[in-house]
């Protein structure tokens, strides 16, 4: 009877184990437990971002160029050396390669066909050689003419030495201008200056005042060498940003712009480099400026800088003064010709335009300003950003489990999308915003504005690139629901089979540790009756 009592008690001990492990849900056991089918709101939830002061308008003197620095034929960048050409024209290719809008390189803008087609029928008669202008906000060219050729882009070369800078130094350090900067070997005598001496203390902003208004030549070498050590050393850095920045027609040998034949850029890839430099409002507020006093250093009196810009300065000239204009920066050199990079914000639309290689008409009309207020008003007056399809608009639903009173939420648009169309063209039935198949069954608590899922938006087939599906609403959590799926997802788990495993094996070894031990006992007892 004894070891029959044994073997009850061990059963009931192992019976009494299993009752209290079978309703601990599997996310009390950490160790053991298989998670893939707890169904947690997290996991289903699916994945889802060379000018100067006295410029003249047909020769400008801060940006003129002694004879010295043409090039050293008189080819144009077109046609410079072999090397230099094959390696734009594969990066070109591959960029040409990119595939839709949203896998073009950071920069680049987008060149839609239709746009286009209705620009050739109503844009400006041109003078410019290469131009482009770009809704910066859609990335949409609204006009292009000869938008990838390779041309000297002169003082506009400066934005990317301006925006280097500002990206790799401090508007409020200290620079001591040195005479390798001041009197290297790039720059030529009349060439644009702010009359920077060696051994003279600016500091970065001001070289930059220096550098967008008069155009100084030497201030970009001295910027040039605060970055990087020297202007050869930074020039390396201008060419490398240049192609993260999409550039795929861009050589530099230069910070400044002074004309040599490896030195070219072209209206696409000026635009890709001004689009950057305008999303930072310190650089903007430099380029905008059209008079400044800078305050007298260790080896200069105070200095006025005015801008070259004529597009939004009348000091000089009022003809060519554009009320919607900002910044960015003009060029000019024998070679280049004049070249402008400027931008404009109108009805919500914001302009960035490029032109280069503007010629001089008769009475000194300086075409690059004369061609960028013509397309101005063209644009703005042809084309609108156009909000097809507003925040908060239900799109689809998304099931709900464990939820105590839904078993579906609303799903809603996370923001606005805008596009640009030509004026007064918008038909709301060519608008599709398309859900995806499957949304992902949720699972209770959902909290307002979780983003479940993306919807794909076309107007009239184009696509406008994807938006955000958002819960319009929440669920709060059933507690009695909560308990009855985790119990079950514990029956169904690796831990609760385990368990099973276990209990039988436990039993046997139970029932063979009592067999030794009642065999010992036994033996025990016979064997001490025998040698009392």
């Amino acid at each position: 009877m004894t070891n029959h009592k044994r073997l009850y008690r061990g059963l009931a001990l192992i019976l009494g184990v299993l009752l209290f492990l079978a309703p601990i849900p599997a996310y009390a056991l950490p160790i053991m437990a298989d998670t893939e089918n707890l169904g947690t709101p997290e996991e289903s939830e699916t994945e889802s971002q060379s000018e100067s002061q006295t410029e003249k308008d047909t020769a400008p003197e801060g940006e003129r160029e002694s004879e010295s620095a043409k090039p050293e034929s008189e080819t144009s960048p077109e046609q410079t050396t072999a090397d230099t050409e094959t390696a734009s024209e594969s990066s070109g290719e591959a960029d040409s390669e990119s595939g839709p809008a949203e896998e073009k390189t950071e920069n680049s803008p987008i060149y839609n066909e239709d746009l286009l087609a209705n620009s050739r029928k109503t844009a400006p008669e041109l003078h410019t050689q290469g131009a482009i202008v770009v809704e910066a906000t859609t990335g949409q060219v609204i006009f292009e003419k000869n938008s990838h050729q390779k041309l000297y882009p002169a003082s506009t070369t400066k934005v990317m030495t301006a925006l280097l800078t500002y990206e790799k130094g401090n508007l409020d350090d200290l620079v001591t201008a040195k005479a390798s900067a001041v009197y290297h070997n790039t720059l030529v005598s009349g060439g644009s200056t702010a009359g920077i001496e060696p051994g003279e203390e600016m500091t970065v902003r001001q070289l930059l005042y220096c550098l967008l208004l008069p155009s100084a030549n030497e201030a970009a070498c001295v910027l040039g060498e605060y970055v990087a050590g020297s202007v050869e050393a930074f020039v390396t850095m201008m060419n490398e940003r240049a192609a993260e920045l999409g550039c795929t027609e861009t050589h530099f040998t230069n910070p400044h712009g002074l004309t040599n034949e490896k030195h070219y850029t072209s209206a696409h890839d000026l635009y890709c480099i001004a689009y950057e430099f305008a999303k930072h409002d310190e650089l903007m507020e430099i380029a905008n400026t059209t008079s400044i006093t800078l305050p007298a250093t260790n080896k200069h009196g105070e200095r006025v800088l005015n801008t070259t810009n004529h597009l939004i300065s009348t000091r000089t000239k009022s003809n060519y003064i554009y009320e919607y204009a900002r910044g960015i920066k003009t060029g000019y050199t024998s070679a280049a010709k004049h070249c402008l990079i400027s931008t404009a914000q109108k009805d919500g639309m914001y302009l960035i335009c490029v032109v280069m290689k503007s010629p001089v008409l008769e009475g000194n009309v300086v075409t690059s300003f004369v061609d960028t207020k013509a397309l101005y008003e063209w644009g703005f007056k042809t084309y609108e950003l156009k909000n097809i399809l507003k925040k908060g608009t239900a799109v689809t639903e998304a099931y709900v489990s464990l939820s105590a009173d839904k078993d579906s939420l609303v799903l809603e648009t996370d923001r606005d999308v805008s596009i640009l169309i030509p004026k007064g063209s918008y038909d709301e039935s060519l608008l599709e915003v398309t859900p995806p198949e499957t949304v992902t069954r949720l699972t209770a608590p959902v909290y307002k504005g979780e983003q479940v899922a993306e919807a794909s938006v076309k107007y009239d087939g184009i696509d406008c690139g994807k938006v955000g599906l958002v819960t319009a609403t929440g669920a709060e959590l059933s507690e009695f629901m909560d308990v009855t799926i985790k119990t079950e997802s514990f029956f169904k788990s690796k831990t609760f089979i385990l368990i099973l495993v276990l209990i039988p094996l436990l039993f046997v070894f139970y029932l063979v540790y009592i067999s030794i031990a009642s065999r010992r006992r036994h033996k025990k007892t016979v064997y001490g009756k025998r040698y009392r």
